[in-house]
């Protein structure tokens, strides 16, 4: 406190060095100086200038910046391969050249044409056409240029799709082919039922069989997968592209159309939990495809010696399927004993149509797996339902194409063995339709 005291003190004594008057004198006086004015002025201007040199300098970048985005989504022959030749000076498109760039699986949805998918990184894709740019992409290090709309509308729906496969794809292809070689080289009980020769009556005839093996489930999505890809794998691709699957049908089929099936084409046959279902959607050109692959590979497989034991991996005839599907001959109208389509527990022995406009009641809302429900007393399982399943009915060869069985689309008229055939003549894809396969065999 006495401190305090003392710096007020000194503050009373000390001696004033500036008037207020003298204060006040300079001041206007420093107003009426034209110098300082022009000097204040000047900062003003000064100010604002360079703020107008600022925004002119950030326009001047953005205007830069634009111009040289878009001109790098341009075509520089230089830097990138270009599907338009050096010769070419109109600016059309080499559609070939581009397609040829190599497929990976970020552009599956490009050649699909259908559904919205962002690829990483790279382009937004509505539908088949592309709205929106956002930069090149590499597929197989090489670079893939995105063109306008309009183009890619032309060429990703009418070029389709064909899979790289990577090296883990094809050592896993190889060891699902080899399992499906060594089942049918053995005849494995677990894969295919063998039917004695025989005879039994078929419209008011008897008929004589020779013995054959017939697959005890329908051929798989995966199984049908595995022949594509071999296909593939050895270079075979015009036949990979006549014999793959039309998922397309899920939605396009006149018994469909309207549906809410259009995930369906994107999931079924190539997502894995599909992979034990039964194979639709395949022409009749492509299951005969499938036979004539399979019968080839097994006699690349086996040794000589057991080669003229074997016969063609082929479609069964009608009379053949009907002769597997009712046990060698038994009177019943479905694979199981009895005319009732439940058991006694009230469950459903069948994947079909219950009733009109329903078809989830017997716990199959579309197809099911493959052995799904019980096999008839010779073990093959889905007979009656799930796919209609390809026959001919000509006994001696390949003609008048038909399906036995019935699927998932049909009713319980229409699923019996002797049922009446909704797809008698059809060879084109369908979602109701799938196949299982025979062979002759000798000496049994």
């Amino acid at each position: 406190m006495e401190k305090l005291d003392k710096l007020f003190e000194a503050a009373r004594n000390q001696q004033v060095e500036f008037t207020f008057d003298e204060a006040k004198e300079s001041f206007v006086s420093r107003l009426n100086n034209p110098l300082t004015r022009v000097q204040s002025n000047f900062q003003k201007v000064f100010t604002v200038k360079i703020f107008l040199i600022m925004l002119s300098s950030l326009i001047l970048i953005v205007i830069t910046g634009h111009f040289l985005i878009s001109t790098s989504s341009g075509i520089h022959k230089n830097e990138m391969s270009s599907p338009i030749s050096e010769n070419n000076q109109s600016g059309h498109v080499d559609e070939k050249k581009l397609l040829n760039v190599g497929n990976t699986e970020n552009i599956v949805a490009l050649f699909s044409g259908r559904h919205s998918k962002k690829t990483p990184d790279s382009i937004e894709v509505f539908g088949s056409v592309t709205e929106r740019i956002l930069g090149d992409f590499q597929t197989n290090n090489q670079s893939f240029v995105p063109y306008q709309g309009a183009v890619l509308t032309h060429i990703f729906t009418d070029e389709p799709y064909i899979p790289n496969l990577n090296s883990e794809e094809i050592a896993a292809n190889h060891k699902k082919k080899k399992q499906m070689l060594k089942a049918l080289e053995k005849f494995d009980k677990k894969e295919f039922a063998m039917m004695p020769s025989g005879t039994f009556k078929y419209e008011e005839r008897t008929v004589s069989l020779q013995s054959f093996v017939i697959q005890k489930a329908e051929v798989t999505n995966l199984e049908y997968r595995t022949f594509l890809f071999d296909l593939l794998i050895q270079g075979r691709k015009d036949e990979f592209l006549k014999a793959k699957p039309d998922q397309s049908q899920w939605t396009k089929s006149k018994e469909l159309i309207g549906s809410y099936l259009g995930p369906m084409e994107e999931t079924y046959f190539s997502s894995k939990a599909y992979d034990e279902y039964p194979v639709v959607n395949v022409s009749r050109k492509g299951a005969d495809m499938y036979c004539k692959w399979l019968s080839q590979e097994l006699m690349k497989f086996i040794n000589k010696d057991k080669q003229k034991q074997f016969n063609d991996v082929r479609l069964p005839g009608r009379v053949e399927w009907i002769y597997a599907a009712s046990a060698g001959g038994s009177d019943y109208p479905y694979p199981w004993k009895g005319e009732f389509l439940r058991d006694s527990k009230g469950c459903f022995l069948a994947n079909y149509k219950p009733f009109e406009n329903s078809y989830q009641d017997d716990g199959g809302f579309l197809t099911v797996k493959t052995q799904t429900y019980n096999p008839n007393s010779v073990g093959i399982y889905n007979l009656s339902g799930n796919v209609a399943e390809m026959v001919y009915n000509s006994p001696n060869s390949r003609k008048e194409p038909g399906t036995a069985g019935g699927g998932w689309m049909n009713n319980a008229e229409e699923i019996k063995i002797l049922g009446p055939d909704p797809y008698s003549g059809i060879t084109d894809a369908h979602p109701n339709i799938g196949f299982r396969v025979v062979m002759t065999v000798l000496n049994h």
